[in-house]
């Protein structure tokens, strides 16, 4: 059984308005009831304000609320130290590893000093 694709329709490319619509200032196109409006690039809106940005007594200065600014450092906090937490174990392990490794090497070299300073004050 085989399928049989439909054409894609053909739109045409023409910038007038057409079929009924009436276009009265750039960017709005009226169609029967519905409006609907394009935003061109050089159109821009002023940003309203976030839920946690409180309005300063200077027009172009947003601040953070400070609650949550509270909240945003204790979880930086608590990020921090699990992160200094985890620093810490690595470099106990480092400490151990080493004093594991370098140990003979140090009770070597103690032991030649001492061998040294006897034999010099022999």
């Amino acid at each position: 059984m085989t399928t049989s694709l439909k054409p894609k329709p053909v739109r045409s490319h023409n910038k007038s308005t057409s079929q009924g619509q009436r276009m009265t200032k750039p960017g709005t196109i009226y169609s029967g009831k519905t409006v609907i409006t394009k935003k061109t690039m050089t159109e821009q809106t002023k940003p309203s304000l976030p839920t946690p940005y409180v309005q300063s007594h200077l027009s172009d200065i947003q601040l953070i609320d400070r609650n949550a600014l509270w909240e945003d450092f204790k979880n930086r906090m608590k990020i921090n130290n699990r992160e200094v937490g985890y620093a810490m174990e690595d470099l106990k392990k480092v400490i151990t590893e080493t004093n594991r490794l370098a140990s003979p090497y140090v009770n070597k070299a103690v032991t030649k000093v001492k061998d040294f300073r006897s034999n010099l004050s022999s």
